[in-house]
């Protein structure tokens, strides 16, 4: 099924059904899917590149972790190694799992790093409990199969090791239609299902953190405000307005209203 030709019928059971778009994808599906964002994932990422996650980062998981070292970190689509970079410290080795080799390097800040291509299936080429460190940062909800691409994820984490993930938990309006500074195949991931994914793969989050009231950028646009989360103050108070309006959560926010909601997840799980 391609995106492009869902039917209202078809599309509305999709945001209603609570289940992750393209998991149950054909490998013909999958591939035509993973060609497409390919390219168009790098065109975006050169378009609006922006350190305006770093402040979220280090506030929602990576201060969580500053205590700790790890040996070897898995980090799923990290493009150049912008969003891993500030674990560089706390990291030997990095690997990267990355499509696009123009970001291709030999080291994130200090720490060495090597980097192979993806599967199309999804599969991941490298042994079983190999890494004590996974990340998947905002790169999920640009494949199809998300929820193997998870249990691949929990099956290289050794016992005792660390998942990293943030993704957008809102639909992102209507796949069919050309969006403003996103791919034509992105979506995002409805929280529970991604919860249930994360937990059929061997892993238990024991932190999940709603964040990104899009009222918030809104505001940030109407007023001039660039880059709004790279203020530590509007960070705080979005975390602030998420727990209250935690209760008004939804996947398809199509209503002026509904934007008064979480709508992205950070979530730090533990491989059991």
């Amino acid at each position: 099924m391609s995106i492009m030709n869902i039917s209202d019928k078809e599309f509305d059971a999709i945001i209603n059904s609570n289940k992750i778009y393209g998991d149950n994808f054909s490998e013909q599906e999958i591939k035509n899917w993973f060609d497409h964002e390919k390219n168009a994932s790098y065109e975006l990422y050169e378009e609006v590149n922006t350190n305006e996650y770093d402040i979220q980062n280090e506030v929602h998981v990576y201060s969580k972790l500053r205590d700790k070292k790890f040996s070897k970190c898995l980090a799923l689509g990290a493009a150049d190694g912008g969003d891993v970079a500030p674990l560089a410290s706390i990291v030997d080795e990095f690997i990267v799992i990355e499509p696009e080799e123009r970001f291709w390097n030999t080291s994130i800040g200090d720490t060495t790093t090597s980097y192979i291509s993806p599967t199309i299936n999804g599969d991941i080429n490298i042994p079983s409990e190999s890494v004590d460190l996974a990340v998947s940062i905002g790169c999920l909800h640009h494949i199809p199969n998300v929820s193997h691409v998870i249990m691949e994820l929990g099956r290289t984490l050794k016992k005792g090791g660390t998942y990293i993930l943030r993704e957008p938990i809102v639909s992102m309006g209507d796949w069919r239609k050309p969006r403003r500074g996103l791919t034509a195949f992105e979506r995002g991931l409805p929280h529970e299902a991604l919860l249930e994914s994360i937990k059929n793969a061997g892993l238990k989050p024991y932190l999940v953190r709603y964040y990104d009231c899009p009222i918030i950028p809104f505001i940030a646009r109407k007023t001039g405000l660039k880059e709004c989360y790279s203020y530590y103050p509007i960070v705080m108070f979005d975390i602030m307005l998420c727990a209250l309006f935690k209760w008004n959560m939804r996947y398809h926010q199509d209503k002026w209203y509904h934007k008064f909601a979480p709508s992205s997840v950070y979530i730090l799980a533990e491989k059991i």
